[in-house]
C-alpha cells in the first residue's frame, strides 16, 4: 500500500473566480443532517430526507492576508445592495474532496483585534445548495 500525503498548501479556495490566498484553515459544516428519523409506538421507524443542502463555511484568514481587502469588498457591496451572492469551490488538489456551491455569501466579517502579534481574520460564510465530496487522498 503506497503512503498518502496530505499537504494543506495544495487545497484552493476560489471564491468569484479569485484564489483566496492568505488563509489558514477553513471548515465546512452542512447546516442540517441529510435525514431525519421517527419511531411509531409500534417500534416501526421512518426516516425522512432533508432538502436542506446549506452549509456553513468558517474561513480563517491570516490578519495580513489581502484577501481579506477582497471579502471585505464583497460583504459591504452586500450589505448595501442586498445583492452580491458569489460561487466557491473548495478543493483539496492533492486528494478528491471538492465542496462547491453557485450561491454563497458572508454572513458575518470577522472581529478585527489588533495585539503585539498577528492574529487571524475568521469569516463566516453560508452557502446554498452545496455539494459536499469528501473523498480521500
Amino acid at each position: 500500500m503506497a503512503v498518502k500525503t496530505y499537504f494543506a498548501k495544495d487545497v484552493s479556495i476560489v471564491i468569484s473566480d479569485r484564489t483566496i490566498t492568505g488563509f489558514n484553515s477553513i471548515t465546512i459544516d452542512p447546516e442540517s443532517d441529510g435525514f431525519s428519523s421517527s419511531v411509531g409506538a409500534d417500534g416501526e421507524v421512518s426516516r425522512s430526507l432533508s432538502a436542506d443542502r446549506r452549509a456553513n463555511i468558517e474561513l480563517n484568514m491570516q490578519q495580513v492576508a489581502e484577501s481579506n481587502d477582497f471579502l471585505s469588498g464583497l460583504h459591504n457591496e452586500d450589505l448595501e445592495t442586498g445583492n452580491k451572492t458569489f460561487n466557491i469551490t473548495i478543493r483539496d488538489n492533492r486528494g478528491k474532496s471538492l465542496h462547491e456551491a453557485a450561491e454563497a455569501w458572508i454572513m458575518k466579517a470577522p472581529a478585527a483585534e489588533y495585539a503585539a502579534e498577528e492574529g487571524e481574520r475568521v469569516w463566516a460564510l453560508q452557502a446554498a445548495n452545496m455539494i459536499n465530496v469528501i473523498g480521500g487522498n
